[in-house]
């Protein structure tokens, strides 16, 4: 059955957790078992794939967002355009128009929330903690939970490998 979320990412939630060497970073990942993780290293040039996996889940969230947005905001200014007509006289005068423009607006501004949703500001402060940490010759674990549960797991093992784990919404 098809749901109504917006977000159609595999892993819509990111933890990361920063470690003093590979090691420490490797056994953090062991511990974590068979959830998606990653190591990513100082250096690591694919550090940005490994910190946002699925694009294509980007794609479909970026499509999805705008396309249930645009209309819900489409429907709150029809709602919108409809009180106006009939509550002030000026917009009574010329009811297409009001509802028209109602209707775009609450398009527009649906479109706006979608793209707010879109570039994921939650997982913008984790990426630029990230890199921080690799700047300053650390180890991440990176890793990508599919629930809220697993989500969870991921916080409260990374806490036991000595991390202090950041997880976004």
């Amino acid at each position: 059955m098809a749901t109504l979320n917006p977000i159609r990412e595999r892993s819509p939630t990111l933890v990361i957790a920063d470690f003093g060497s590979n090691q420490a970073a490797a056994a953090a990942l062991a511990a974590l078992g068979d959830q998606q993780a990653f190591i990513i290293g100082p250096k690591d040039p694919m550090a940005p794939r490994k910190l946002e996996p699925d694009s294509r889940g980007i794609g479909r969230t970026l499509a999805m967002s705008h396309l249930l947005l645009g209309a819900a905001g489409a429907l709150a200014g029809v709602a919108a355009g409809w009180a106006l007509v009939r509550n002030w006289p000026a917009a009574a005068l010329s009811p297409g128009y009001a509802l028209f423009f109602a209707t775009v607006l609450g398009a527009i501004f649906g479109m706006l929330l979608a793209g707010l949703i879109s570039i994921r500001p939650d997982h913008v402060v984790l990426i630029r903690k990230a890199h921080a940490a690799r700047k300053r010759g650390r180890w991440l674990v990176a890793v990508h939970p599919t629930d809220k549960a697993g989500a969870d797991d991921a916080m409260a093992v990374l806490r036991e490998q000595g991390a202090d784990p950041k997880r976004s919404l």
